[in-house]
């Protein structure tokens, strides 16, 4: 070889790791990029799980009121119907 051959061969090789260099740096950006993504990632993950669970507590909660009011609207019903020749409620019977 010649010493031109070397020298383009020197440059091409330093070119080249140059270029190593910066995909190597990019590669670490990407790679830091994800780690951030994944975080992000896994804190929606329990914020989500998070909700659903309140959701599942209110739904539990709905439900046992919604009992509770059936219970007291039949309980008043059945106030209502079984007690006909009582006098009406808020008096003692009607003024003289």
């Amino acid at each position: 070889m010649t010493g031109r051959e070397i020298d383009a061969a020197n440059q091409r090789t330093d070119a080249a790791s140059g270029e190593v260099t910066k995909a190597h740096a990019r590669a670490e950006a990407q790679a830091e990029q994800m780690r951030s993504a994944q975080v992000e990632r896994d804190e929606a993950r329990q914020l989500a799980a998070e909700a659903r669970e309140a959701g599942a507590k209110l739904a539990g909660q709905l439900e046992a009121t919604q009992a509770q009011n059936a219970a007291l609207l039949a309980a008043l019903k059945t106030d209502d119907t079984a007690g006909d020749d009582k006098p009406p409620r808020g008096g003692k019977g009607t003024r003289k």
